[in-house]
This record gives C-alpha cells, sequence and structure tokens, in this order.
C-alpha cells in the first residue's frame, strides 16, 4: 500500500470534504472498529501517548506515562487511541526533499552531551531522517541504519550540513537554511560500530549546547522508526481521526514566516494527503476523520485556503510565551484571527485558559469551537471544568488516566 501512495502523489489533490467539528471529534472511541463507548468531549493523545517530557534537568522520568513509548510513533499513536484517545495530535514537518514526516523538534541532535551535533530538520533528506531513527540505527548492530551497505552507500553523502555544539545557543538559525558545515559522516549518524546516541534538550528550538544540563540521551522503552505522513495513514486503522499540527521553524523573534517557506511545507503537505484522498476515492476505502493546526497564523491561512471546507484550528499560547507576530500573544488575538479568517477555532494553552476562563464564550459568541493542550491537562478534574465551560476537546499526555475517569475503567 505504501509503494502504491507514493506513486499517487502525482495525481495531486481531490475534492475537499466538509466537515464541522461534531463531526469531525464526536467523542466516540473505537477499539478494533468498534465503538466502546462516547464520552462527553473530544479527547487527543498529545504525540500519541504522551510528549517525552523534559525539564531544566533532563528527562523527567518521574512521568513514567511518557517513557514507554517514543512521541509521534505509530506505536505511541496505537497505544493512544487504545487507551481512550478520540484522536491522535501529532506534528508534522517538511524534509529538503519535500516528504512531509512526523518530529516535533526543530533539531536532530546527535553525539554525546559533551560533543552534541545538530541537524535542521528540514535541511535533511528524507533518507536521512529515517536512518537517523534509534529503530533504524539499532538494527543489526548498529552499522547500517537498518539498511543494507549499498543502500547506505548510495543513499547518504559522505558529508550533511551539520551544526555543531553551539557557543550561542540563544542565536536565532538563518531562515535560509544555510547553516555552518563541518564534515559529519555516514558512520558518524548510523553508527559505526557503536550507534550514536540520539540527545534532547529542553530547548529544542536551537542548536544544542554542551553547557545546557538538560542535553541528555534521548531513550524510552519501546522503540519504534520516525514515521512520514504517508506511513501514518497507511498503518493506522482509518477510525482513527487526525490532528495534523503543521510544524514551522520560524524564531520568535521573527514576525512572520518567509512567504517561500511557507508554500514549501502547504505544497507538500496537502499534495500528500492529495494522493491519500485520491486512492481512497478510487479503492472505496473508509474516510478518516482530519484536521489541522498550527501556531503560525499564515499557515492556517494558507491551509484553509487550499482545503476550505476542512477544520483548522489556529493554535495559541494565549499569552504564555512572548511572540515578535501580535496575533500570536493574547488569547483574544487569537479568537479574533480565527473568527476573522474563517477557521473553525483555536486550540489554546490550558493554564493561559485556567487563568481566562471567560475566553471560552468570548470565542463561542464568535462562532469557534475552542479545545485546550498542555499538562494541566492531566487534570481530569480540570479536564471536566473544561467540560462544563463548553470546551469542545482537551489534548492530553496522561491519556489513560484522563480517559479513565470519562470510562470509568479501573
Amino acid at each position: 500500500m505504501q509503494e502504491h501512495l507514493a506513486q499517487m502523489v502525482a495525481l495531486g489533490d481531490t475534492a475537499v470534504r466538509e466537515e464541522t467539528m461534531e463531526q469531525l471529534l464526536p467523542g466516540e472511541n473505537h477499539t478494533q472498529g468498534v465503538q466502546r463507548t462516547v464520552i462527553p468531549m473530544a479527547l487527543g493523545g498529545h504525540r500519541g501517548m504522551g510528549a517525552n517530557i523534559w525539564s531544566t534537568n533532563g528527562p523527567m522520568k518521574e512521568k513514567k506515562h511518557a517513557w514507554r513509548y517514543r512521541e509521534n510513533t505509530i506505536s505511541s499513536f496505537m497505544a493512544a487511541a487504545e487507551a481512550g484517545a478520540t484522536f491522535i495530535e501529532f506534528d508534522v514537518q517538511v524534509t529538503a526533499d519535500n516528504h512531509p514526516v512526523l518530529f516535533h523538534d526543530n533539531y536532530l541532535v546527535y553525539g554525546d552531551s559533551a560533543n552534541p551535533s545538530s541537524f535542521l530538520l528540514k535541511d535533511l533528506e528524507l533518507v536521512h531522517f529515517k536512518g537517523a531513527s534509534p529503530a533504524n540505527s539499532t538494527i543489526d548492530g548498529g552499522s547500517s541504519c537498518g539498511m543494507s551497505d549499498d543502500e547506505v552507500s548510495s543513499a547518504l553523502p559522505e558529508t550533511w550540513p551539520m551544526l555543531g555544539g553551539a557557543t550561542n545557543p540563544s542565536s536565532d538559525h538563518d531562515l535560509s537554511g544555510n547553516s555552518p558545515t563541518s564534515i559529519f559522516t555516514k558512520t558518524d549518524l548510523c553508527g559505526g560500530e557503536s550507534p550514536r546516541t540520539l540527545l534532547r534538550q529542553q530547548k529544542n528550538g536551537i542548536v544544542a549546547c554542551p553547557s545546557d544540563k538538560s542535553l541528555s540521551a534521548w531513550q524510552v522503552e519501546e522503540e519504534d522508526e520516525f514515521p512520514t505522513l504517508l506511513e501514518v495513514f497507511e498503518k493506522l486503522p482509518p477510525h482513527i481521526a487526525f490532528d495534523i499540527e503543521i510544524k514551522m521553524t520560524t524564531p520568535d523573534s521573527v514576525v512572520q514566516t518567509p512567504d517561500e517557506e511557507i508554500s514549501r511545507v502547504v505544497n507538500a503537505i496537502v499534495h500528500t494527503l492529495g494522493a491519500i484522498e485520491t486512492r481512497i476515492q478510487l479503492e472505496g476505502l473508509p474516510k478518516r476523520k482530519i484536521m489541522f493546526s498550527s501556531f503560525d497564523p499564515d499557515v492556517c491561512f494558507r491551509i484553509k485556503k487550499h482545503r476550505p471546507h476542512d477544520v483548522v484550528m489556529f493554535l495559541s499560547g494565549g499569552g504564555v510565551d512572548a511572540h515578535a507576530d501580535p496575533r500570536r500573544t493574547s488569547m483574544d488575538a487569537a479568537i479574533e484571527f480565527a473568527a476573522s479568517n474563517n477557521l473553525q477555532g483555536i486550540i489554546v494553552d490550558s493554564g493561559a485558559l485556567f487563568a481566562d476562563q471567560g475566553a471560552v464564550s468570548r470565542a463561542r459568541a464568535r462562532g469557534l469551537s475552542v479545545m485546550t493542550y498542555g499538562l494541566e491537562n492531566d487534570d481530569p478534574l480540570w479536564v471536566v471544568r473544561q467540560k462544563d465551560l463548553h470546551v469542545h476537546g482537551v489534548i492530553v499526555d496522561d491519556v489513560p488516566r484522563v480517559a479513565r475517569h470519562f470510562l470509568g475503567a479501573p
């Protein structure tokens, strides 16, 4: 099926589908395709079974639910659906050769904490991204990223664009993608005799810095490959709804993402979805319920222009984080942007909503639905309060805990 889907990319878009929020995320949870129960609001699994959570001191291993599965992987998505999620939220970026892939951080970081090597994901081609997955880089002793020697030799260049240990970790990356270059071989990434370690730091939107005490090995109990958007549609049952968050790497100090970068990312995603939907239509397969979201207002505008009848939600920190773009600095600014651009609603930081609960009624008065994200949503009592406020859905990290509250499971 995957090969067929890849071939279908050339066929382009299909007719769009008009859906309301209720049709998209009805609060139904299924197990193996059979309706099990109905919960009173949409329950989203954040990156599946939750983000692999980092603090200023490194991985927060005390959050045990967050460390069984690697975030943004198919195994994590399946587990979240089984645990009670009615939809799955995941992050999509686009590689240098225009393949939509699932990954949250701006950079892939490898090596050891004393000498990390950072790779801007949008500068990598698909084969590099796939080969960097620990699930692949540990196959066959880690010498080939899970591929044959011939495949590695033909697929990976001898040197890659790279950013080494940062001397100024707070500096913004050049939006053109023109990174400083250095020698980094395919053996370095794939590991040679001993695979290199995948690293992460709390501030994962900047180059890894050896002096950052949060920089640590990124390890989980059950590994899985870094998936593409095509693979996720192929491998997950069609009853699992998707929230496709489109990730951009524009620094917060920059007001707007360059138009050409928005076009590159959105066009690749729209083109891929068009291919998937063409195949679904031709073969009479079940349609999957999807929605789009992004923190970048111009991405929301562009995806709505391409797919005017799909659900598009504007993500907003609600003023929790500073940003050069005034559309991204308050709850009311998010409401105004979404309402003025015919979006279905907003997805806001749960902590910001707790501080301004009246925002729900203000958004609803403009015809918008409201959803929330954030670690505060792991508290079932706060989720219940949000239901009473008429919040349409919540994106949570501890899916089993919140689902058990609604489903009455032990």
